[in-house]
């Protein structure tokens, strides 16, 4: 399997080749989040923060190609949350689960919504849900649970100037 930053390289060339492509545009973000998800053993913050920031960036062109598709949705709520920015998160989370109740991402999007809100037994509802309709999904969903409890813990989302 190709490196991380092969993907990204990849992605990168293909884009500038033809921009209007969008699985070009969604698969760059998620070779950049898991640069910034730490999967980098030598990531240092700074380079997570970028790559995280440049994953913004590109899921935003992604959504303007494809503003309904429900992963570039969660992802780039993913991304937001990373980058410490509560409001445009929920901001994201909120339009996928609205648009996509039934289907794995707005269910998840509902539950990181209903965990970083505090409504822990909404959460639960939600990402058991998300696990029957796809339960391959776990590992993902346990890393978010956990990311949000950190965060969460350090910043509560449903206080102050956070998802309105």
């Amino acid at each position: 399997m190709a490196s991380i930053e092969a993907r990204i390289a990849a992605y990168e060339r293909a884009i500038e080749i033809d921009p209007e492509w969008p699985e070009g545009w969604a698969h760059l973000p998620r070779a950049l989040i898991r640069v910034g998800d730490e999967a980098l053993p030598l990531a240092t913050p700074e380079t997570m923060e970028a790559s995280l920031e440049r994953a913004r960036a590109a899921l935003d062109r992604a959504l303007a190609l494809r503003p309904d598709d429900p992963l570039l949705l969660s992802d780039r709520g993913y991304c937001a949350f990373a980058l410490g920015d509560w409001n445009d998160a929920a901001r994201f989370y909120r339009r996928c689960a609205e648009r996509f109740p039934q289907r794995r991402e707005g269910l998840e999007a509902a539950g990181l919504l209903a965990l970083a809100e505090g409504r822990f037994a909404d959460a639960e509802r939600a990402f058991s849900r998300a696990m029957e309709i796809d339960p391959q999904q776990l590992d993902y969903l346990e890393r978010a649970a956990a990311r949000y409890a950190r965060g969460a813990g350090a910043a509560p989302l449903a206080t102050g100037p956070s998802i309105g």
